[in-house]
């Protein structure tokens, strides 16, 4: 899989590893909508991601958008509401006020 956008997000909640959280437990909204770029084309309902989140886990999504390589995007933009409130075991204890690096794949 190839890397086409990276971005970090500040956790807004304390997460202990083993335990069950979602993108929207925790980051904020408007962390959530922090900008990045995308390295290539993506299609609404067709383009498979890996998001991966550092200390926290991937989760395997279709893209909610269509975006053209170099568009400037956020997760809230590129995933589905549904996907943001996934529940994912957290692989690391997470502290609020942590930056965590966050990948997306193709």
């Amino acid at each position: 899989m190839a890397v086409i956008g990276k971005t970090e997000l500040k956790a807004d909640k304390d997460a202990e590893a083993n335990t069950e959280a979602s993108l929207f437990d925790l980051f904020t909204f408007s962390e959530r909508n922090k900008q990045f770029t995308v390295d290539q084309d993506i299609k609404r309902d067709q383009t498979k991601l890996k998001v991966n989140v550092a200390k926290f886990g991937t989760l395997d999504i279709i893209s909610d958008a269509n975006l053209a390589k170099g568009f400037n995007t956020s997760l809230a933009t590129l995933l589905k509401w549904a996907d943001t409130s996934k529940k994912v075991k957290v692989s690391e204890s997470i502290k609020k006020g942590d930056t965590l690096v966050v990948t997306i794949e193709s």
